[in-house]
């Protein structure tokens, strides 16, 4: 009964598959806290999330070290965020 009430009140989404080029970021803006990132550290960050969905106030760690936030996302140009 418990269960049958419960699922009552749930949405049924179903998924669309999209262009991946249409939705594609061109930029990711990045906040660090207390930390130092050379070039390669950069680079490497940025290979690692490439074909990544990522959104707005993600967290991201790299080799246990980099931790960052995604600040702002950019699609052509604009930005997709608030």
């Amino acid at each position: 009964m418990f269960l049958a009430n419960s699922i009552q009140g749930m949405l049924i989404i179903e998924p669309n598959q999209v262009d991946k080029q249409q939705y594609c970021a061109d930029y990711v803006e990045f906040t660090f806290q207390d930390q130092y990132l050379g070039r390669n550290e950069m680079w490497r960050l940025a290979e690692h999330l490439v074909g990544q969905c990522v959104f707005v106030d993600q967290e991201i760690s790299f080799i246990s070290v980099i931790a960052a936030k995604i600040q702002s996302i950019y699609v052509k140009g604009q930005k997709v965020s608030v």
